[in-house]
């Protein structure tokens, strides 16, 4: 008996030998088919090169060009010491005691994900984000690839990489190709374009704001959010404490020397920089010099600069900033102002400051009621109303007129109406308008809606107005006409698909009606030019924080914002005055028959404001 069961188990032993050695084999000719793919050590040292971005306008002339050919490859023994821990301490702290893969940190980021619910722990050590930067960067996978080959790849690759270079080698290959935002690759081009210094000369606290960039570049870029990027810093800071690093009394000393952002240029930056942080998205990390063909008009670019100058130079509304964005009937944007001197500060207020609309959100309002059985002649009351138990909106100046049609409370932007209107359909009926037409702020289901008390940005405003200039069809902001690399290969092509039709065109139409009634006979009578057809809508919020005017004519949909950035009230500033009058200048100036001047003039001129 002991002789068959001794046979028995002996027979199960061999079976499961040879199961597991065949498995193993295959798992190794797995590997080993995909580690043919790895790049070679001679493809890894050429990647550290920074690319050279020269941008044209559609007529091929250069208006600019970026780029990190002044940026120096730098090894950690060049940093200050200070540079280097940040990043270590809040990427890979053990980075110096690993072979490539953190073990520790991968049992970490189990126990956080699985026992604690915790899914936004991640476990990738330097040289894993190092591999999957080469891996993208070289095109074996596309930056949105989550395959499990991708994954074994970068394994392979981090533990390929520890072999054949040392520690040094590998932090500088880090440091010199990691992307930090408005189309600085290596951390020498960023100082140089965030701190006007080399990376040799570096702070402390400009250090922590760099290593901290690289979690979100354009959502903690010194330029365009100061604020985020110190609160980041501070977290790298801390970092920098718990691994021993520094200690608590040398984290909180103050840095007389931050944030010291001495920008240059003009504002053809706010376009630039917003341009440069959707390239990732179109074609990846940027690997080669390239040259993108925008769709920028120096000369239109330079007439809304001008007038948005002209009007705060000593104006009454106390305005301190103000935004503008024009695009053409097919969203190509041609200029973008992002404030009042990008040299002074490069934050953008058209995409990324976001402004109670006031009443430019009563677009999607009335589109709601007109998509829901209104008409322009049908009547409304203007009166007082209480909602809940407390709240009772009122108009401006306190004036109420009884019945009234829709056109009228429109052009004359009756608060009233507005909010009984929003009432009658529902919120989310006006949400689901606004969605439609491209708005993706948050937005409360709440009555106030109809009165803009939510946050917008100006790009996505004006992008709504120039879906109803074009009669329905769906208009995508773009400012990328193509991309392509120093062969002179197409990277990427702005497609000319047939937008799509979210507005059925008679509501559009009425729509468009009534916004012409704000010109003519409204609160945007201020932007109106006899002989040209303009169509627009104001807006004003409460204590006059904002003030808004987004029109279009028959060649541009054009959306300008006037305000403060620290939302103080200005005095007594409506959308139909300020951002009307800046409107009304743009559109003259554009209507002009004067010579427009040369490309390297109109820049000149734009750099010498």
């Amino acid at each position: 008996m002991r002789k068959k069961k001794s046979k028995k188990t002996w027979k199960i032993w061999k079976i499961l030998f040879i199961i597991f050695l065949s498995l193993g084999v295959i798992c190794s000719g797995v590997l080993f088919v995909i580690a043919l793919s790895l790049p070679s050590i001679d493809e890894i040292k050429k990647t550290g090169r920074r690319p050279a971005v020269i941008f044209q306008n559609d007529q091929g002339e250069v208006i600019t060009s970026y780029g990190d050919m002044c940026g120096e490859m730098l090894s950690p023994k060049d940093l200050p010491p200070h540079v280097v821990q940040a990043f270590l301490a809040i990427e890979d702290r053990r980075f110096y005691s690993h072979f490539g893969i953190d073990v520790f940190g991968v049992l970490r980021a189990l126990y956080s994900n699985i026992i604690e619910k915790n899914s936004l722990q991640g476990a990738s050590t330097l040289t894993q984000q190092l591999a999957k930067n080469f891996l993208i960067s070289t095109e074996r996978f596309d930056h949105s690839n989550r395959s499990m080959k991708r994954k074994v790849q970068e394994v392979l690759l981090s533990l390929w990489l520890e072999r054949n270079f040392s520690k040094d080698e590998i932090l500088m290959m880090y440091l010199n190709r990691s992307y930090f935002g408005s189309g600085t690759l290596g951390i020498d081009a960023a100082a140089q374009k965030y701190f006007g210094k080399s990376a040799r000369k570096l702070t402390l606290m400009e250090g922590a704001v760099l290593a901290g960039l690289l979690k979100a570049p354009s959502k903690y870029s010194p330029h365009h959010n100061p604020e985020l990027a110190i609160k980041r810093a501070r977290v790298v800071l801390g970092a920098m404490v718990a691994g021993g690093f520094i200690d608590e009394q040398v984290k909180m000393q103050p840095d007389p020397n931050f944030p010291a952002l001495e920008h240059s240029g003009s504002s053809v930056g706010y376009f630039f920089d917003w341009v440069l942080d959707t390239v990732p998205d179109l074609v990846g990390i940027m690997n080669d010099d390239m040259t993108i063909t925008t769709t920028m008009d120096i000369y239109i670019q330079k007439q809304a600069d001008t007038a948005l100058k002209n009007y705060l130079k000593n104006n009454a509304a106390k305005a301190s900033q103000g935004a503008i964005l024009v695009m053409d009937k097919y969203g190509a944007v041609k200029a973008m102002v992002g404030g009042a001197s990008y040299r002074n500060s490069p934050f953008n207020r058209v995409t990324q400051a976001q402004r109670q609309s006031g009443s430019a959100f009563k677009l999607f309002v009335y589109l709601a009621a007109l998509e829901n059985g209104f008409e322009l002649s049908s009547l409304v009351e203007d009166k007082r109303r209480t909602y809940g138990k407390k709240w009772s909106p009122r108009n401006y100046g306190n004036k109420y007129l009884g019945m009234v049609s829709l056109s009228t409370a429109f052009a004359k932007s009756l608060n009233t109406v507005a909010v009984d209107l929003c009432d009658q359909l529902g919120p989310q009926t006006v949400i689901k308008m606004a969605r439609r037409l491209g708005i993706t702020s948050n937005i409360p289901a709440n009555l106030s809606i109809a009165l803009g008390s939510c946050d917008n940005t100006l790009l996505e405003l004006t992008s709504a107005y120039g879906t109803v200039s074009n009669m329905g069809q769906e208009m995508k902001p773009f400012g990328i006409l193509s991309i392509t690399n120093r062969k002179a290969e197409l990277l990427h092509q702005q497609q000319t698909e047939t937008p799509l039709q979210v507005l059925n065109t008679q509501v559009a139409g009425q729509m468009h009606e009534l916004l012409t009634e704000v010109v003519q006979s409204g609160t945007g009578r201020k932007a109106g030019i006899p002989g040209i057809s303009i169509a627009g809508k104001t807006g004003t919020t409460q204590n006059h924080k904002d003030a808004w005017f987004i029109g279009y004519t028959n060649d541009y949909v054009i959306g300008v914002w006037l305000g403060n950035d620290n939302g103080s009230p200005m005095k007594e500033a409506t959308g139909g005055q300020g951002p009307a009058v800046i409107f009304k200048d743009i559109v003259q100036r554009l209507n002009t028959e004067e010579p427009k001047g040369s490309i390297e003039s109109l820049l000149q001129e734009l750099e010498g404001e």
